[in-house]
């Protein structure tokens, strides 16, 4: 189940609130939850996480987005900001990173022991161009 609240701001500053509860998550047993994700079971191993967006639009080419979640199950988050520049009709470029932080997991003999959503995950930085037909 999801709940979302937004609120598009005159001077095009537009702030969206979500709360996701997610039942095939499993705190007790993040590691089971983690393979459902791995396997396309569920998008999340916590139950209960927040969302906040945040866009703007710098001018007419360039538009910034800032987005992070909270896992209330395990107090890890993530932070995804973004930055679009409209290069002409049709093509834009992005800019961005994902920032994670949470307990890391244990690389134990046999399996990895899980403590956190997004403390599981690696960061990443990216550049990407699209182009609309």
């Amino acid at each position: 189940a999801v709940f979302v609240i937004g609120r598009m701001f005159p001077d095009s500053l537009d702030i969206e609130v979500e709360y996701l509860f997610n039942g095939a998550g499993d705190p007790k047993n993040p590691e089971t939850s983690m393979l459902r994700m791995l396997n396309g079971g569920n998008m999340h191993i916590g139950r209960h996480l927040l969302g906040v967006l945040a866009s703007y639009q710098f001018d007419p080419l360039l538009t910034g987005q800032f987005v992070t979640i909270y896992s209330i199950s395990d107090s890890s988050f993530q932070l995804q900001p973004v930055m679009t520049y409209s290069i002409e009709e049709n093509i834009d470029m992005q800019l961005g990173v994902v920032l994670n932080f949470g307990e890391p997991p244990d690389f134990g003999e046999v399996s990895p022991g899980i403590h956190s959503e997004f403390g599981s995950m690696p960061n990443f930085y990216f550049i990407q161009y699209k182009g609309y037909f």
